[in-house]
């Protein structure tokens, strides 16, 4: 039983001494909590197994941190090659270059944002399924076709 209470207070001890090594600013602070404290062997021993516990945790966030960062950077890298992220310069080229053309006659080439965004979805069928997605992407570029009309936004009433 006396042998039990040394021992819990002696991990006890390990613990106030590793919270004073954590907090301390300098060793100063440390070096009296340790003369304060009397240290035996199991205090010492909490006390080591406390820090190796800490610096292991640690250490499992530095590797979390490094595998996140790594698995963004393979994410930005696989996405980079997908067909989506290769034909999106293209797209927004197409549109900058081609969407303010007139025709010989006089008119435009593309009336409307639904007509332009039609003719890319044919050429781009076998990428691009959903036209909204094209739709997102001219919607990026700061061009803006001057005969396209712009909806005003709903008023709340």
């Amino acid at each position: 039983m006396k042998l039990a209470m040394s021992i819990m207070a002696a991990e006890e001890r390990g613990r106030r001494l590793s919270e004073i090594i954590h907090s301390a600013l300098d060793t100063k602070e440390i070096q009296a909590a340790i003369d304060a404290e009397p240290i035996d062997a199991h205090t010492l021993l909490t006390l080591v197994i406390i820090e190796r516990d800490k610096e292991a945790g640690e250490l499992e966030k530095r590797i979390a941190e490094q595998m996140s960062e790594q698995g963004r950077q393979l994410a930005h890298m696989l996405h980079a090659n997908t067909p989506h992220a290769r034909i999106k310069p293209d797209v927004i080229k197409f549109y900058e270059n081609h969407a303010g053309e007139m025709k010989t006659d006089g008119r435009p080439r593309f009336e409307t944002k639904v007509s332009f965004v039609r003719e890319v979805a044919k050429k781009y069928e076998d990428i691009v399924s959903d036209p909204d997605t094209i739709a997102k992407w001219i919607a990026e570029s700061t061009f803006k076709v001057p005969h396209w009309r712009t909806r005003a936004a709903s008023k709340k009433t």
